[in-house]
């Protein structure tokens, strides 16, 4: 995470005041240990450094990281998202915009701002979208750069419980990444989703909110992704070559909002609402589907789909753990530079995510004395 001293940090009398040199030292330590950015005025940094209240070890980091910082003074202009250390507010509080924060010195304490913790609805997804932080990395070469976060498991259904209660000691910044489960492009948030969504609106939530563009994280996923990922499956190949060849063929984008662990059924579409957004949308999907040649559809139907009467074949209902396990080199198919495979069509939505992520996340290199 970015974070930033305020000027009014400047002013501090440190050598009257230890209890708030201490708490400037706990934060000036998690930067030189790689938690995150620290950054301020010039100004800022040479009155901190000339201050009689901070050790010699916490002056010479503080030196440290402004020689670092020079290099990086165009990136720090361009997040999006950052924190700001203040030592004239009483408690923790957000801008209208949401994207940064302010939170009182005084709060500071040994822990605190070490991390930035990644809330998905199992683990996995938190693991395969700490790839997509990788992979913006690796395609904006960003050289000496890494990130902190830490993935971990909301719950499913449980999530937005989880997310608040999360957020209760507002010691670490919290990010709650849910699935959209958006059946079409003007459908609502489901209502665990909007749940997490209010929780992080609220005025002194000290955390975020992000979702998938698509459905679900399966339906963000580069396709070519997915193909390696099931290399050693020639049924599953065969469901993602169905896939695959629709997703070109049709004008609607149903890829976004299909289930890909269960496929399409008429069923399903049945139940919709008559005349809402989702029945309009899959109807459309169904007259496509119906348009096309008897021969075409033949020819790219896979004969293992979970059911005869789908209309669009399902993947496989293990699908984000198979293509987690490929980026993770535990499967036979290892991958090679799968960065440089995300061209601006079928990696655009993956590569934002890794961007906001890497934002919230960012971290300069450990520092050696």
């Amino acid at each position: 995470m970015y974070i930033y001293l305020d000027d009014d940090l400047a002013e501090l009398d440190l050598k009257n005041n230890p209890k708030l040199a201490l708490k400037l030292s706990l934060l000036i330590t998690s930067a030189v240990h790689g938690c995150n950015l620290l950054n301020a005025k010039k100004k800022t940094f040479k009155s901190l450094i000339n201050s009689d209240g901070l050790s010699d070890i916490d002056k010479t980091h503080l030196e440290q990281i402004l020689r670092f910082n020079f290099e990086y003074t165009d990136f720090f202009e361009k997040l999006t998202y950052k924190i700001i250390i203040t030592n004239t507010k009483a408690s923790v509080y957000k801008d209208e915009d949401s994207t940064t924060w302010y939170f009182p010195l005084e709060k500071i304490e040994y822990g605190y701002l070490d991390s930035v913790e990644l809330l998905a609805e199992d683990l996995s997804d938190g693991e395969l979208l700490l790839y997509a932080v990788k992979h913006y990395i690796k395609l904006n070469s960003i050289k000496r750069l890494g990130f902190n976060i830490t993935p971990r498991n909301g719950g499913g259904a449980n999530i937005a419980k989880n997310f608040k209660k999360s957020l209760e000691p507002q010691s670490n910044f919290v990010i709650a990444f849910c699935d959209s489960d958006k059946f079409s492009p003007q459908a609502n948030f489901s209502e665990v989703t909007q749940k997490c969504h209010d929780i992080a609106d609220e005025e002194t939530s000290f955390g975020c909110f992000f979702h998938t563009d698509g459905r679900e994280i399966e339906n963000d996923i580069p396709l070519l992704f997915i193909e390696n990922g099931h290399l050693q499956d020639p049924a599953v190949l065969k469901n993602i070559s169905e896939i695959s060849t629709l997703k070109g063929k049709l004008k609607t984008p149903f890829f976004k909002y299909v289930d890909l662990k269960e496929g399409l059924s008429p069923n399903w579409i049945a139940k919709l609402g008559k005349g809402s957004d989702c029945k309009i949308f899959w109807n459309r999907v169904v007259e496509e589907l119906d348009a096309l040649d008897p021969s075409f559809i033949s020819s790219y139907k896979s004969p293992h789909r979970s059911h005869p009467n789908l209309l669009i074949s399902q993947i496989c209902s293990n699908m984000a753990v198979n293509v987690l396990k490929w980026l993770s080199h535990e499967s036979k198919n290892h991958p090679k530079s799968p960065h440089q495979q995300l061209d601006t069509s079928d990696g655009l939505i993956w590569l934002d995510h890794g961007r906001k992520l890497f934002e919230l996340g960012c971290a300069m290199p450990k520092i050696r004395l």
